[in-house]
């Protein structure tokens, strides 16, 4: 039989072995925890180091990429001017600003090219436009039905608008809309005066352009109603003028495409909403990166004759059209 001592004993390894692997198994423990944190840190330094590296390296390259851009830049524009000139010479060109951008640039290149800017007009405010055309003034003025819907509007406010600009189908002065105004003023004077009345000189040719110009949608210099030889058709959109290009630029397209006018799609590079999908699918040729050199030098190859889509966008073909010699540029249709 065991006394009550051997159990004390018993007792007091039991817990004198607990205690001893506690401490051992914590300090084991303990360096084994500090250990791998240590190697993690040492793996993390070493991406961080790495990272740094790669990072400075893309830095280098990103400087050296942008100096060569600006060095071309500049080449471009110091050989653009005599590679542009008389490109162009006694030609009529327009200009229809879809999108507000600075065209100054633009104007220098087609003047540099020999061409006559015979008219440029520009949509200054496509939101309050959209929203005019839904009043009955639009509708009447427009020569259709209050009933009329948005997309019947806009095919109307384009069909008037280039007629107008450009004197195709029925022309300014002989456009429908001044015949009309023409006719009804004419008659009522008849009514009142008889034989001696006078026709209504004072109607307007262009009564669509005058009311947008009036209520500030649109801004027109030059001369218009008359046809130009090549038209530059300034698109894509802000997040603001959006609506437009989903609801006016179409109707526009098709209308210039239907008045046989040679037209040019062109945006800038930095649009945040792109048009060129649609200047293509009305035909025309194109360029996506009109606030370049190169894409001014491309507008007047394309309006020397070159086609199809040029810039910097995912939808161009090449960055210029493709020049066989010095003195001669591509027109393969």
């Amino acid at each position: 039989m065991y006394g009550i001592r051997y159990h004390i004993l018993t007792l007091v390894a039991v817990f004198l072995s607990l205690g001893l692997g506690l401490l051992l198994g914590g300090t084991l423990g303990e360096q084994v925890i500090v250990k791998q944190q240590t190697q993690l840190l040492q793996k993390l330094e070493d991406r961080y180091t790495q990272s740094k590296s790669d990072n400075l390296k893309l830095q280098k390259q990103s400087l050296e990429l942008s100096q060569q851009t600006s060095d071309l830049q500049s080449v471009m524009s110091q050989v653009s001017s005599h590679y542009v000139r008389d490109k162009l010479a006694g030609l009529n060109v327009a200009v229809l600003q879809l999108q507000p951008a600075d065209l100054t640039a633009i104007r220098g290149t087609l003047e540099a090219a020999g061409a006559n800017l015979c008219a440029t007009a520009e949509v200054t405010d496509a939101p309050g436009l959209l929203t005019a055309l839904q009043t009955d003034e639009a509708a009447e003025l427009l020569g259709i039905g209050s009933e009329a819907d948005e997309a019947q509007r806009t095919s109307a406010l384009a069909k008037k608008l280039v007629q107008e600009l450009y004197g195709t189908e029925a022309g300014t002065g002989n456009s429908s809309g001044g015949s009309s105004a023409q006719a009804s003023a004419g008659t009522s004077a008849s009514t009142t005066a008889g034989s001696s009345a006078r026709p209504a000189a004072n109607a307007s040719a262009t009564p669509v352009i005058d009311w947008l110009k009036a209520h500030a949608y649109l801004t027109v210099t030059g001369e218009v109603g008359v046809k130009p030889d090549h038209l530059v058709l300034v698109g894509g959109a802000s997040d603001a003028t959006l609506p437009r290009l989903r609801k006016l630029d179409l109707p526009l397209v098709r209308q210039v495409r239907d008045a046989g006018l040679h037209t040019v799609g062109v945006e800038r590079s930095d649009v945040a909403h792109s048009g060129i999908a649609g200047f293509s699918d009305g035909g025309f040729s194109t360029v996506d990166n009109i606030d370049h050199v190169t894409g001014r030098v491309a507008l007047v190859d394309v309006l020397s004759g070159a086609v199809g889509h040029y810039g910097t966008k995912k939808t161009s073909q090449a960055l210029l059209p493709y020049v066989p010699n010095a003195k001669e540029v591509s027109t393969t249709r």
